[in-house]
């Protein structure tokens, strides 16, 4: 049985939630996070309230970390002091080469 990751799951009686831990160190040795748009925080009520600035196209994230949630899975960053929870749908996986 392979116990890199940690399954948790939550029913109701109706609906079941399984949640991962998918910060597994091996995965963060391979890929960097690149911002394909614009974007900000996902907690928009939080990233306007703190004055964060805009995370722009093209930056590159070497750490990071996932995060999931009921709203879905996000990247958690850090960009200028601030921390970020980005839709992935705003990014893009990286190899790094050895």
């Amino acid at each position: 049985m392979n116990n890199d990751f940690i399954d948790i799951r939550v029913s109701n009686g109706r609906y079941i939630l399984a949640l991962k831990d998918i910060n597994h160190p091996a995965y963060f040795k391979s890929y960097k996070v690149k911002i394909t748009e614009d974007c900000i925080d996902e907690d928009w009520k939080t990233f306007i309230a703190r004055n964060k600035p805009m995370v722009p196209k093209d930056t590159v994230f070497k750490e990071y970390k996932l995060f999931q949630n009921l709203y879905g899975l996000f990247f958690d960053v850090e960009y200028k002091g601030f921390k970020y929870s980005i839709d992935p749908r705003y990014t893009k996986l990286i190899k790094i080469s050895d």
